[in-house]
């Protein structure tokens, strides 16, 4: 069986390269077994370390940061949810709405999904961009429970891309932790 010129050629390449990358694993064996050029007869002194303590953080420390932190996972859902369920095209065939879903509560997400059933596109060209401006939000950590009413802007286009109108809006969103991760249980334009 004769081997054609091209499997030659990649033979002798795939060759080659075994041949250099033992070529630097050697190489790499002799440089880090060199001495170092430290000379040998200088002293090393070891420098005592220095004991730092811990600082004692007390409950109540601990408390408001574990609600900071779960204020700011509250915060990350509201803004992501927001902006992408508010901006819509009719061109994108509610894709806004798909990629919520899973931001959703499953009760929630099924009911959204069925009222999706019933809504259909307009021919007639229709956008939205809305934008976070701020938000305000309301915890109940050992219920589980938050409440955003975020404050939107949104810029709708009807007919043409061009034809821009700017409004504000409020969205209040429910929110629900479910196996220590937020999840929006309603959604209402006010």
């Amino acid at each position: 069986m004769e081997l054609s010129k091209r499997m030659k050629k990649t033979l002798v390449l795939l060759l080659m390269l075994i041949i250099v990358i033992l070529l630097i694993l050697y190489l790499m064996r002799i440089w880090s077994s060199t001495p170092s050029s430290i000379n040998e007869q200088t002293p090393i002194v070891e420098e005592p370390v220095a004991q730092v303590e811990e600082p004692v953080i007390s409950e109540e420390t601990q408390a408001e940061q574990q609600e900071a932190a779960a204020e700011a996972n509250v915060r990350t859902v509201v803004k992501s949810f927001a902006e992408r369920y508010g901006s819509y095209s009719s061109e994108a065939d509610f894709a806004n709405i798909i990629d919520v879903l899973p931001l959703m509560t499953d009760g929630y997400a099924a009911r959204t999904q069925e009222m999706m059933a019933t809504w259909k596109s307009s021919d007639v060209y229709y956008g939205v961009t809305t934008r976070v401006l701020a938000m305000d939000i309301t915890m109940d950590e050992t219920a589980g429970t938050a409440q955003a009413t975020v404050n939107t802007q949104r810029e709708e286009a009807r007919g043409e891309v061009q034809n821009i109108s700017v409004s504000y809006q409020d969205l209040v969103l429910d929110l629900v932790r479910v196996s220590g991760s937020w999840f929006v249980d309603n959604a209402a334009w006010q």
